[in-house]
């Protein structure tokens, strides 16, 4: 009889310590969109001044690239140029890749007879957009717990494309 109380005491105090919920909570996740995002450049030298041309379009596009670089490390770069300041400019910027140790599927140059300008350069990444968490009101019942880390979570993916199923 003894043992029987102990063992019902013991199973009351474990029943007490486990506890139940109300309801269970169901992550829903945050909705993050990933889009490709398409920009293209167009850049003329000036016959008259080509060599401060040239180092200033040399200039903005390191910038340009770094930018790019900097949003997505899968970035993709085509150089088109038609004369020839329009190429040494493009393989500049080739070399400057290869030294920064891009892979070399990620670049690319070739000549087009199409744009009217000297060098015409287009850039391709991916972007993420979250959405945008609403604050926690003291007082009321939490809303979305899983809002803010999720946004941050998906802010801080290296390859956004990823995150597309196909």
């Amino acid at each position: 009889m003894k043992n029987v109380l102990i063992a019902l005491l013991a199973l009351c105090a474990l029943s007490s310590i486990s506890g139940c919920a109300e309801k269970m909570y169901v992550a829903k996740g945050a909705e993050a969109l990933v889009y490709p995002e398409t920009h293209t450049y167009q850049f003329t030298v000036n016959n008259s001044q080509s060599q401060n041309g040239a180092v200033a379009i040399n200039t903005q596009l390191t910038k340009i690239v770094a930018q790019a670089q900097q949003r997505d490390h899968q970035f993709r770069v085509t150089y088109l140029y038609s004369s020839t300041q329009g190429k040494r400019i493009a393989q500049q910027q080739i070399a400057q890749l290869h030294r920064q140790g891009v892979s070399a599927s990620q670049y690319n140059a070739h000549y087009a007879a199409q744009p009217k300008t000297d060098l015409t350069v287009e850039l391709r990444y991916f972007r993420v957009l979250t959405e945008t968490c609403q604050p926690e009101v003291m007082g009321q019942p939490i809303q979305r717990r899983d809002c803010f880390v999720d946004t941050m979570r998906m802010k801080q993916v290296a390859n956004p494309q990823r995150l597309i199923e196909k």
